[in-house]
C-alpha cells in the first residue's frame, strides 16, 4: 500500500497522479496568492484614493469656511466702521465772514453722530452759535432743535473751547449752519467742527 492506501500498479500510474494532484496544488496555490496579493494591492489602492478624497475634500472645507470668515470679519468691520467729516475747517469769524453754511455730508448708513467742536476767541467778539441741521434731500435743511442742539452758543467769556457733543442721525444728510456775532477786524473767533459717524 502507498501512503494514499492504493496498490502500486506496474506503470507507475499512482505516482503520475500523485505528480498531476501536486502540480494542480502548486498552481492553487501560485492563483490564491497572486489573487490575495492583487486584491490587497487594489485595496491599498482605494484606501488611498479614500485618503486623497478626504484629504482634498477637508481642505477644502476648511478654505471655504475660513473664505466666509474672512467675509464675515469684512462684514463686522464694516458695520462698526467710523468716518469721520470736517464740516468747518479752522474758519475766521471776524467781519467777513460772520456766517457758514457747510456741504451736506450723507449719513443714511449711520445711526449716532459726535460732534467734535474747537473754538478759539481773540480779544471781545460775542458769542458764536453752531446749529445742526438735517435734510432728507441734501437741500433745505431743517434745524435740529433737539437737546443742546437748540441753541448750541459758545460765548467769548468762556474763552477757548473743545467739546463733544453726542446726537442720532434722524435724516439721510446733515450740515451745520454757523453764526457770529460781534466779531469784526479785530475781535474774533476762529472754529473747526467736525462730525464723527457711528454705524
Amino acid at each position: 500500500m502507498t501512503d494514499f492506501g492504493q496498490r502500486p500498479s506496474t506503470d507507475g500510474a499512482t505516482e503520475a497522479k500523485q505528480d498531476d494532484v501536486l502540480t494542480a496544488l502548486g498552481i492553487l496555490h501560485t492563483d490564491v496568492a497572486s489573487t490575495i496579493l492583487a486584491l490587497i494591492d487594489g485595496v491599498e489602492g482605494a484606501l488611498l484614493l479614500l485618503h486623497t478624497d478626504v484629504a482634498t475634500n477637508v481642505v477644502g472645507h476648511i478654505d471655504g469656511i475660513e473664505a466666509q470668515l474672512a467675509t464675515l470679519e469684512a462684514d463686522i468691520e464694516a458695520l462698526t466702521a467710523q468716518a469721520t467729516h470736517v464740516l468747518v475747517d479752522n474758519i475766521q469769524f471776524d467781519d467777513d465772514p460772520t456766517s457758514y453754511t457747510a456741504g451736506y455730508i450723507d449719513v443714511s448708513a449711520y445711526r449716532d453722530f459726535l460732534l467734535l467742536i474747537s473754538v478759539t476767541v481773540t480779544n471781545s467778539p460775542t458769542d458764536i452759535v453752531i446749529r445742526v441741521m438735517f435734510s432728507d434731500q441734501a437741500t433745505a435743511g431743517h434745524l435740529f432743535v433737539n437737546g443742546p442742539f437748540g441753541d448750541l452758543r459758545y460765548a467769548a467769556i468762556a474763552g477757548t473751547k473743545t467739546e463733544a457733543i453726542h446726537g442720532k442721525c434722524l435724516a439721510p444728510y446733515m450740515s451745520v449752519y454757523v453764526l457770529a456775532t460781534g466779531t469784526d477786524a479785530s475781535n474774533s473767533f476762529t472754529l473747526t467742527v467736525k462730525a464723527v459717524l457711528t454705524r
